[in-house]
């Protein structure tokens, strides 16, 4: 059952700090396999309590041999944390004449606080260790944003706001180019003209009017493709200018020349 629920990302509820202190607790006593339990449970086994001292420290302190052979092979597991009072697990272990313990600890590369190489040690392990949990935070970082409330509105939202876009595009194109058909006729007629305006010729007039009728229908499909997104969402303007503009655009630089000549 634990194993299907964390195939799901479930995890334990609490603080870490509370999980720490009762890890700290279970490996002063001997409790492996509740250790174990924990562990498999995303628990970190490698964190320190109020005073620095990880479960690590008090296994060595009462001398469970057992427990020390299963933290020393996880990989959060810091094997020369230095405490708040500045003593090591190593260190601990040969404070209280445990001396199975010290051996674990001094063949597993255990140093006292006075060891020149501890810095050194110390300062490697703690970024081997950010980089563990780096890579251990990222997945449920991950899980979170995309299952959280807001990721879904967004993509709810960016789903409507593309199928409007397109519709809108479906009715700006076409009325776009009706327009351009037309006033690259009617600047055809007036270079055939000589850039006069025969205002007495009907058909250059009506061409004219159509001209107008167009750039009157453009105005008002952009208008209505504007109403029709503000609608979908309150903020959409600044999306809808940035989708309509290209086609604005296109339709006013053919406008500009039309209107030199009326």
């Amino acid at each position: 059952m634990q194993g299907i629920l964390r195939a799901h990302q479930a995890t334990l509820e609490g603080s870490d700090i509370n999980y720490t202190v009762q890890m700290c607790l279970y490996a002063a006593t001997g409790n492996l396999e509740t250790i174990k339990v924990l562990s498999d449970n995303q628990v970190d086994v490698g964190l320190g309590d109020y005073d620095g001292r990880t479960p690590l420290h008090l296994a060595a302190c009462n001398g469970e041999t057992s427990v020390l052979e299963f933290l020393l092979k996880q990989k959060t597991v810091v094997i020369n944390a230095v405490d708040r009072f500045g003593g090591t697990p190593y260190e601990d272990a040969i404070r209280h004449k445990r001396k199975g313990a010290a051996a674990i600890l001094e063949e597993a590369g255990g140093c006292r606080s006075g060891d020149p190489r501890l810095k050194q040690i110390v300062q490697q392990s703690n970024l081997d260790r950010e980089i563990h949990n780096r890579l251990v935070r990222e997945p449920k970082i991950s899980h979170l944003v995309k299952n959280s409330q807001e990721s879904s509105a967004l993509r709810i939202t960016s789903g409507k706001l593309s199928k409007e876009i397109s519709e809108q595009r479906s009715k700006i194109d076409p009325v776009v180019q009706r327009m351009v058909w037309a006033i690259k006729g009617f600047d055809s007629r007036l270079k055939a003209n000589g850039g006069a305006i025969p205002l007495d010729d009907k058909i250059f007039i009506k061409a004219a009017e159509h001209c107008l009728k167009l750039v009157g229908e453009v105005r008002e499909t952009v208008i209505s493709c504007r109403a029709a997104l503000d609608a979908e969402m309150g903020s959409g303007k600044k999306i809808l200018r940035t989708t309509s503009l290209p086609h604005l655009q296109s339709a006013l630089n053919l406008l500009c020349k039309f209107t030199q000549y009326i």
